[in-house]
């Protein structure tokens, strides 16, 4: 039987956002804090993940132990690509609503291999909070290619600012003589002209 082991991430981040001025409110975490949330729950669930996991770890020594119920274990022969479908099924992350908080679940045949597996997770993914946060202050200098580990969690960053651009947009459409929302909508477009532009 499976044994599972949880932990909770929060998101702090020195980067602010326009939207900060409407979601700056009690319970309600920044759109940087969002966007950086939903970074780390796509690096969790990702390949990148994985493979750094299995280099750590051996996830196909963890998911194959002889004394698990063979038909929960995973079968060591199979390809990366059936290891990540099958770690799918064994981790668990999501955003708490109202919180740049995220929670992190993960499943193993013993108690050992569950809290290794949350203890590298939760590493890693700090690992890759630092690096956010330190581009931030650093302005992202360069561009970043489809060979970098930051592509990924660019275009999200991007999908997500898109989203807030529109947020914005509609809310000066509301309020068409609002130079706060103009300005909001002024500011978006300025943050994903850059945003696109560290993409090579």
């Amino acid at each position: 039987s499976d044994v599972c082991s949880s932990d909770l991430l929060q998101i702090k981040s020195a980067e602010t956002s326009p939207l900060d001025l409407i979601s700056g409110l009690p319970g309600i975490p920044s759109s940087q804090q969002q966007q950086e949330a939903q970074i780390v729950v796509n690096y969790v669930r990702s390949r990148a993940m994985l493979e750094k996991l299995d280099g750590q770890l051996d996830l196909r020594r963890i998911f194959s132990r002889a004394d698990a119920d063979w038909w929960a274990r995973f079968n060591p022969a199979k390809t990366i690509e059936d290891l990540e479908k099958y770690w799918k099924y064994r981790v668990d992350v999501a955003i708490e609503m109202n919180a740049p908080i995220i929670h992190i679940e993960t499943r193993a045949f013993t108690a050992k291999d569950s809290l290794d597996l949350l203890t590298k997770i939760v590493e890693n993914a700090e690992v890759l909070l630092n690096t956010l946060s330190e581009r931030a202050r650093m302005d992202h200098a360069g561009t970043v290619t489809k060979d970098d580990p930051r592509y990924e969690m660019t275009l999200t960053r991007i999908s997500i600012s898109e989203r807030q651009l529109s947020s914005a947009r509609e809310l000066l459409a509301q309020h068409p003589k609002s130079k706060k929302y103009a300005g909001m909508v002024a500011d978006f477009e300025r943050i994903l002209a850059k945003q696109r532009s560290w993409l090579a």
